[in-house]
């Protein structure tokens, strides 16, 4: 139930950011407006996410921790690893 979910969270995410980038580069958007309209769609997807998750996870005992392990795990790790990444390259470059 889940995979499903997050399969056609993924592909509505993809075809929601489409015309986001045609209108950016036919219609010559500011890219700020682009950038808060993809920002705020990708917010809702996941907000969407986590209603889904909650739904399928709080019916168990475990339920809440399981999903701050999912939380932890795939959506603020990868972020904070690819941001000490960078934060130490721009160091030992000197930027």
């Amino acid at each position: 139930q889940w995979s499903d979910m997050y399969l056609i969270s993924v592909f509505a995410t993809g075809c929601g950011l489409m015309p986001l980038a045609l209108a950016l580069v036919f219609f010559d958007l500011p890219v700020s407006d682009t950038l808060i309209a993809g920002i705020l769609l990708l917010s809702l997807v996941k907000i969407l996410l986590l209603y889904k998750c909650y739904h399928i996870f709080f019916q168990r005992p475990f339920g809440v921790t399981h999903l701050i392990l999912y939380f932890c795990a795939l959506e603020i790790t990868p972020v904070a690893l690819v941001g000490a990444t960078l934060y130490g390259v721009g160091y030992a470059l000197g930027l």
